[in-house]
């Protein structure tokens, strides 16, 4: 394990819900986010391309009362999201993506899921 996956997992660790998440679910909440969350208080968040709820795990961790709006179109992803915030009402998953417009497009899928997009792929992505 590198060094910046042993910090990033010290750090989940000391905050309860996200190490709760990370033991019970394999997700690892995206905490490199937190310097500029703290600053905030949102009423509601979105989380586009929420992929298996990182995002929205630190989201939740910080603003408890906050409603979550997710979108996640790959299946496999959001079902780990829907395990993730199974009971959690103030969550809410859309299984599609968003753009500009509203119609049928073309997804295309990275070798990491969490790079996926509505964009072409680019060379590192493939």
């Amino acid at each position: 394990m590198s060094l910046a996956k042993l910090i990033k997992a010290w750090q989940i660790v000391h905050m309860p819900r996200l190490a709760s998440t990370m033991i019970r679910h394999r997700v690892a909440g995206a905490i490199e986010h937190l310097d500029a969350l703290r600053f905030l208080a949102p009423a509601s968040v979105l989380d586009v391309g929420a992929n298996k709820g990182q995002f929205s795990a630190v989201v939740r961790a910080l603003f408890p009362d906050a409603i979550i709006h997710s979108f996640e179109p790959l299946p496999g992803a959001r079902a780990r999201f829907e395990a993730v915030f199974a009971g959690d009402t103030r969550t809410i998953l859309h299984p599609f993506a968003i753009g500009t417009e509203t119609k049928t497009a073309t997804f295309y899928i990275a070798d990491r899921d969490d790079s996926s997009s509505l964009f072409e792929l680019g060379t590192g992505q493939t």
